[in-house]
């Protein structure tokens, strides 16, 4: 029996019990899957490493009227993690001009923004929920999509998350469980649907839209992401009906236990219109590197003050080193994950390639 099976199989057996599990024992038992694979990935692809990932996003709807960040970009993006998933991520534009800092160091959360030769704290998150804060951590793009459940967010932050509020919320739905092949790899395949709530400003009314989705992992390997099909009736951000394909693309590097993110690509297609390639990230290095302490503060590099946990709290509204220190809503500027139910059924289903 392949490890697929025996997931599978294990899964089948918490939610065969009679009567129905209830939803929490349910949720918990596909937790526990994920979760006992998440140290192996956090030491695999996000502890004691510089990861460089060149990246474009194209403007693919012409019809958007909302979402300026829909417009084409293209540029490079350095993230750094220390041996305690400390992270700093630099972006750069296709010129190599830097453009914006994100980190994520203990419970706070901070960005440096370029505005015109001078450097600013941009926001300030103080995070006092460890849910919050695992899930703020795990909002780091390229870097952590092995433990993505879509293209960003952790689908093991998304398992452990109960609530939030934030200005970009996902109610999920766990509905089946299968096996599927996926680029080639047998994969567990979590079957999903759901309800993104959006707001253009934080004076718009939420604006509500329904998806489908199916994630891919491969067990054989600690339950790597492999990518994601998806299908909205039209949302905030592409008004119009569309289906995405995300995938995922590894390769085995020699000296490393698991395999290695090569490429990520988000193919969008419109009804009636041909598909097109909306996102890709390209990983230029994945490597071993042990960061200094100073990476993680902001004197040296930007002769700004580093925000310091309770303490920064006094700085809100002072303005430092030529720019402004403000401090958003937590979770603003994090695109969150809400769990409101999680319903399992576990279904037999024929293999699909996809």
């Amino acid at each position: 029996m392949n490890i697929t099976k025996v997931v599978l199989l294990a899964f089948a057996i918490v939610l065969g019990r009679a009567p129905a599990a209830p939803a929490q024992d349910v949720k918990a038992a596909v937790r526990d899957k994920f979760m006992a694979a998440l140290p192996k990935l956090q030491a695999s692809y996000c502890r004691d490493r510089r990861i460089r990932v060149n990246f474009a996003f194209e403007q693919v709807d012409d019809k958007a009227t909302v979402m300026s960040h829909v417009k084409s970009r293209r540029g490079h993006n350095v993230i750094v993690f220390d041996a305690f998933g400390n992270m700093k991520s630099e972006y750069f534009d296709a010129a190599k001009n830097f453009n914006r800092a994100s980190y994520f160091v203990d419970d706070r959360q901070f960005t440096v923004e370029k505005i015109g030769s001078a450097h600013s704290i941009g926001s300030y998150t103080l995070h006092d929920d460890p849910q919050r804060a695992l899930a703020a951590r795990d909002f780091s793009g390229a870097a952590l999509l092995p433990m993505s459940f879509d293209g960003v967010h952790s689908i093991h932050a998304y398992l452990n998350s109960k609530h939030c509020d934030t200005h970009d919320a996902r109610v999920l739905v766990l509905d089946a469980l299968s096996e599927a092949e996926f680029l080639g790899r047998t994969c567990v395949a979590l079957h999903l649907h759901g309800e993104a709530t959006l707001l253009a400003d934080l004076e718009s009314r939420p604006v509500a839209s329904t998806f489908t989705a199916i994630q891919y992992y491969d067990p054989a390997r600690a339950m790597i992401y492999m990518g994601c099909l998806y299908a909205s009736p039209g949302n905030l951000s592409f008004p119009r009906p569309h289906k995405r394909r995300d995938a995922m693309e590894y390769h085995t590097v020699v000296g490393e236990v698991q395999p290695m993110p090569k490429r990520f690509t988000r193919h969008i297609e419109f009804e009636g219109e041909p598909k097109r390639l909306q996102l890709e990230y390209d990983f230029v290095s994945f490597e071993t590197y042990v960061p200094e302490p100073e990476e993680f503060r902001l004197e040296k590099q930007f002769d700004l003050p580093t925000p310091m946990g309770q303490e920064g709290k006094a700085l809100v509204g002072a303005v430092v080193g030529g720019g402004s220190f403000g401090r958003l809503n937590p979770f603003l500027i994090v695109a969150g994950v809400a769990v409101t139910g999680l319903v399992v059924r576990f279904v037999r289903r024929r293999r699909v390639k996809v």
